[in-house]
């Protein structure tokens, strides 16, 4: 989970500031073949989520924006929690082994410490606050708040602007990766100064460390990487997502069923 705050992590008391999740992806890791792969779900996906009031009294359940169930909660655990239970019920109620949440700001830090992150520009992102001024075709290297500018500004006015975005997100979670595998830097070393760099943005109830480096000895691609198709409907200035069901439990028998026997 991305979280769309920029601060480190901090409990919260009103039970609707947990924060957005403006990231929002599932690691598989298949250790009987070493293989991991990523699904990439679409924070407007419409689903149920888990309400409550402000002081965090169930309020019961509510068919809207996936990417607002960690708004309802602390902004820590109980946020993280729901999460997991919105995307477990999406997906036919699919186990989930653990989580891991980072507040975005975390995003320029991280991406410091490895050196700066190499993309071919998707779209054009521009935003003077954030020092940013990247235009679609660029090869760049990014830094520090140029960076988070990358993976967390969507164009609102357009219905494809969060897709967009999860596009740029995929970019550069693959690039990134790939730049820590390829380096001549000790890659451990790498991982645990960058972890403690991050830690105060992080909430997590797997090992980090033992995950972080599960996936830079898998491996990740954009084949790596999968969406579920789904349809878009501009409403009332919001775009709503609407899964494919058939195309999600395709997905999922491919993804954690075998034949018998195999």
């Amino acid at each position: 989970m991305g979280i769309d705050k920029l601060d480190p992590v901090k409990r919260e008391t009103n039970y609707y500031n947990g924060g957005q999740c403006d990231a929002l992806f599932l690691l598989l890791l298949d250790e009987k073949n070493d293989k991991m792969t990523i699904v990439a779900i679409n924070r407007n996906t419409i689903t149920d989520i888990q309400t409550c009031n402000q002081g965090g009294m169930p309020t019961g359940t509510e068919e809207t924006f996936l990417c607002l169930q960690h708004a309802y909660g602390d902004g820590a655990e109980i946020s993280c929690e729901r999460t997991v239970w919105a995307v477990s019920n999406l997906f036919y109620e699919l186990p989930i082994d653990g989580y891991v949440s980072i507040n975005m700001g975390a995003f320029p830090l991280a991406n410091d410490v490895i050196g700066g992150v190499e993309v071919e520009v998707l779209e054009d992102i521009i935003d003077q606050g954030m020092q940013a001024n990247l235009h679609q075709g660029e090869i760049v290297r990014l830094q520090g708040m140029e960076a988070f500018a990358y993976i967390n500004i969507r164009d609102l006015h357009h219905p494809d602007g969060a897709t967009k975005r999860l596009e740029r997100q995929k970019q550069y979670l693959t690039n990134a990766i790939h730049q820590i595998m390829t380096s001549d830097e000790n890659k451990v070393k790498m991982i645990l100064e960058g972890y403690q760099v991050v830690q105060p943005y992080v909430v997590s109830d797997v090992n980090v460390i033992e995950m972080a480096y599960g996936v830079w000895q898998t491996g990740i691609n954009l084949e790596t990487i999968i969406s579920i198709t789904g349809e878009d409907v501009p409403k009332d200035e919001y775009v709503y997502h609407y899964v494919d069901k058939d195309a999600m439990l395709d997905v999922l028998v491919d993804l954690y069923y075998e034949k018998e026997g195999e």
